[in-house]
């Protein structure tokens, strides 16, 4: 878990360094916060809430297409490729003296992106690039909600399995065909 969080600082830290110069729409940001003033003022309905913050995420997305790219070239290059070249270790596994292994060897890119698809929100910044452009406000939101439902429960299932199984091995591991080992100094 502790590597998982340290890994969850670093990539943030390194996305935000890369994206320092972009500009989102900040009209569109404002828009959004005086949306969620009114309805804490009690100005205005969830209805009438929820139907313009999905409208307003909507254009949000859109207009941060380039983010949204850049979002998922980052946690494809350190949560896949960087953990596959690196022979199961991220920088947060390194610290913790921790590796992913798959079958006592060094794990597969197959492994690394099968394991990765249930942890790291990688399907929701997909979803959100391929389907901004395809769908209009209500189908995109409906499915973003799924996606994210999908993605969370994923999560709390590999929680869960980690916690409760002797083995320690989360859903993601049981399906890639890898495990957690602590790392022995050679």
């Amino acid at each position: 878990m502790l590597a998982f969080v340290i890994d969850f600082f670093i990539v943030n830290i390194l996305f935000s360094i890369i994206t320092v110069g972009f500009e989102s729409n900040s009209s569109l940001i404002e828009e959004a916060d005086d949306l969620l003033t009114k309805y804490n003022n009690q100005e205005i309905t969830i209805d009438v809430y929820n139907e313009n913050i999905q409208r307003l995420n909507y254009e949000l997305q859109k207009s941060n297409i380039s983010i949204n790219i850049l979002s998922f070239v980052v946690i494809v290059g350190y949560y896949f490729v960087f953990n596959y070249l690196n022979g199961g270790r991220t920088i947060g596994k390194k610290i913790c003296k921790i590796k992913i292994v798959e079958k006592n060897n060094k794990p597969s890119i197959k492994a690394i992106i099968l394991r990765g698809l249930f942890i790291y929100g990688s399907l929701s910044t997909l979803y959100n690039i391929i389907f901004v452009f395809v769908f209009d406000v209500t189908n995109f939101s409906r499915g973003y909600t799924i996606v994210t439902y999908i993605e969370a429960l994923l999560m709390m299932i590999c929680l869960f399995t980690i916690l409760y199984r002797k083995d320690k091995r989360g859903l993601h591991d049981i399906v890639a065909g890898t495990e957690v080992i602590e790392e022995v100094n050679r």
